[in-house]
């Protein structure tokens, strides 16, 4: 084991102290059983610091956990009030959180994108980074089906140049554009249609405010489906 934590209470403020191996040799268990019995510790062979916030030391092991479990496991009767994409993160960032979010539902030959701005972006750049986050699902995904609200909300030339990029990846993508302004919804759906992400803002605002990311229940998404295709917005 090359890394643990040891808490330890002084007064009422708790401590959390991380312990690293410098060498091959140390031996934690000895470590461990020489503090559990009150005989000096030879902390020779470990490197000792103090962690300052336990949100930041461990932030990629608490998202991969999110991503696994889902952000619900974390949580009983509580508001739900944790975020994963914080305002004023950075594209890439964003792209990360995403991204992991999407493997791990399983993507097959069809992904369902719904998001009512899904084709009016908010800067330049925005076509370009959803097509490198699509890309690498291209191998797999031979329908695109994306249903956004209309009117104004689709702006042509943003639309144009996501198919346009995506097809020229993908020659034989099928992409299937449908539009309704009684869909509000933000989810990304896949996996026989089994397996959805949830987000709480359109991809298009994610860095702009606090916004949720989480899986989606299986039941959930059949619902969603069943309600999406009674409108013709799916086959």
């Amino acid at each position: 084991m090359s890394t643990s934590e040891i808490a330890m209470k002084e007064s009422e403020c708790s401590v959390l102290w991380c312990i690293k191996q410098k060498n091959e040799s140390a031996d934690y268990l000895a470590l461990v059983t020489a503090l559990a019995n009150g005989q000096p510790l030879d902390m020779h062979d470990w490197e000792v610091g103090q962690v300052g916030s336990v949100v930041h030391t461990f932030k990629d092991e608490i998202i991969d956990y999110i991503i696994e479990h889902g952000l619900a496991s974390l949580l009983t009767s509580e508001p739900l009030v944790e975020m994963v994409v914080a305002k004023g993160a950075t594209p890439n960032r964003i792209l990360e959180v995403v991204e992991k979010y999407i493997t791990k539902a399983g993507v097959d030959n069809e992904l369902i994108i719904v998001d009512p701005y899904f084709y009016h972006p908010v800067d330049a750049a925005y076509a370009a980074h959803v097509v490198d986050m699509l890309t690498p699902h291209l191998l797999n995904v031979e329908d695109l089906r994306i249903i956004t609200e209309s009117g104004f909300k689709v702006t042509p030339a943003t639309k144009a140049g996501i198919d346009t990029a995506l097809q020229a990846l993908k020659p034989t993508l099928r992409i299937d554009h449908k539009t309704s302004n009684e869909i509000h919804d933000r989810h990304w759906i896949t996996n026989k249609r089994e397996k959805g992400v949830a987000i709480g803002g359109s991809l298009s605002t994610l860095g702009k405010k606090h916004c949720l990311i989480d899986r989606m229940k299986t039941t959930d998404v059949r619902e969603f489906v069943e309600i999406y295709k009674a409108a013709g917005l799916i086959p």
